[in-house]
């Protein structure tokens, strides 16, 4: 039962964890998403901001001398800088910047030995007539504004395409951070409650089909609730079904017939005893000889055992059908440990189920139907039903009946 489990077990867990291993991804690949939705979105403000900055009207209406230029836009460039963290560049009708805030540092095209200038490759950018108000240049993304149709001069906003990209990555990794712990929680909660709710009854029914092969009835209304047996009679009536020489059976038909075989039993135990009442010593010969034939001739096999399991009794059919040695005569017939296998698998019954120990064990009647027995006689295992019932303390009768 235990291989079964783990062949069952291991496919859900490989199941489990490819299906882990997709989510990942997919929450992964839908934070690389948002990612590009968040530059776009940024981009597309930054391009705004400059159109309805305080700074572009400004610039617009400042005098056309440098150093008045310069003082007159330098608050609502500050401002600028503040709003979208980007570095602002004030440009001439010649794309020449004469105002520009990088890293919060201020300088202007006055200062001839400013620290902060103007990256070579934007300055070749500025410089080009034509220009897209949104575009991305050598590793770089530029929103470029004119301040009006007939003025050439323009603000220009400018991020690095990277930091863009890290900034929005930032912002979005404790949601997918939190989407990736809040998931694992779920999973490894489900995947560890399975056990309980799924592995516990399919453990039950694995148990069952086991113990139903061997015959021990007692077995399902001992371990298994009330709610799995019905899958258990449908597994009856699914296994009828396919037997395509038998009409199906009802589940009706199913259930009279395990009521005729219960009778059957209760019959077999009710002769058993009534020959057990009786006094054999005291009967006549004729009486004992007619009773002894009856039982060596039958056609089933019949065997009695004692308090110790060990066999005092065995019909001519069940030596034929069990083999030598089934009746200890010798020391080594009393070693002989006849074993029984699942009907068409080398699975081993332990003795501990033999419908013949659970018998004096529980004082039931025991029905095994699909069982193999090997005979030492021909070297091949014979399929048998056996029936055993219990007619006193520690004896036991069972019919043996080679299908």
């Amino acid at each position: 039962m235990n291989t079964q489990l783990n062949t069952i077990f291991s496919k859900l867990q490989v199941k489990s964890t490819v299906l882990y291993i997709v989510m990942l991804i997919i929450i992964l690949s839908g934070s690389m998403v948002k990612v590009f939705i968040d530059v776009q979105q940024e981009k597309d403000f930054l391009h705004q901001a400059i159109k309805n900055s305080q700074a572009l009207l400004q610039y617009k209406i400042a005098s056309k001398e440098i150093k008045k230029t310069i003082d007159e836009v330098r608050n609502s460039g500050l401002e600028l800088y503040k709003f979208t963290h980007s570095s602002v560049y004030f440009l001439n009708d010649k794309g020449t910047p004469l105002y520009w805030i990088e890293n919060a540092d201020e300088s202007n095209i006055l200062e001839k030995h400013s620290k902060n200038k103007v990256s070579s490759i934007l300055l070749g950018r500025f410089k080009k007539n034509r220009f897209k108000e949104k575009e991305i240049y050598k590793g770089y993304f530029i929103s470029r504004v004119n301040v009006s149709e007939s003025n050439d001069r323009s603000i220009a906003l400018v991020i690095n395409q990277y930091e863009l990209w890290l900034q929005q990555s930032i912002n979005t990794f404790p949601l997918a951070l939190l989407s990736i712990i809040l998931f694992s929680i779920f999973y490894f909660s489900i995947n560890s409650s399975n056990k309980n709710w799924v592995y516990k009854p399919v453990g039950k029914l694995i148990k069952h089909l086991e113990f139903e092969a061997q015959g021990i009835s007692s077995e399902l209304s001992r371990e298994v609730s009330e709610d799995w047996q019905n899958i258990f009679m449908e597994l009856e009536l699914s296994r009828n079904n396919n037997n395509t020489l038998l009409a199906p059976e009802t589940e009706e038909e199913v259930t009279q017939r395990y009521h005729a075989q219960l009778e059957e039993l209760r019959w077999a135990k009710q002769q058993l005893e009534k020959y057990q009442s009786k006094d054999i010593e005291h009967a006549s010969p004729t009486q004992s000889h007619i009773i002894t034939e009856a039982f060596e001739n039958s056609t089933i096999g019949i065997m009695v055992t004692d308090q110790d399991s060990i066999p005092i009794f065995v019909n001519n059919k069940a030596k034929e059908i069990l083999g030598k040695g089934i009746k200890p005569e010798t020391e080594e017939d009393l070693l002989d440990v006849r074993k029984i296998y699942i009907e068409g698998t080398d699975a081993e019954i332990p003795s501990e189920q033999h419908p013949m120990i659970l018998t004096k064990q529980t004082g039931q009647p025991q029905l095994s139907k699909h069982i193999e027995v090997y005979n030492p006689n021909t070297g091949f295992r014979n399929g048998v039903s056996i029936c055993s019932v219990k007619i006193d303390e520690g004896v036991v009768v069972s019919f043996v009946v080679l299908k």
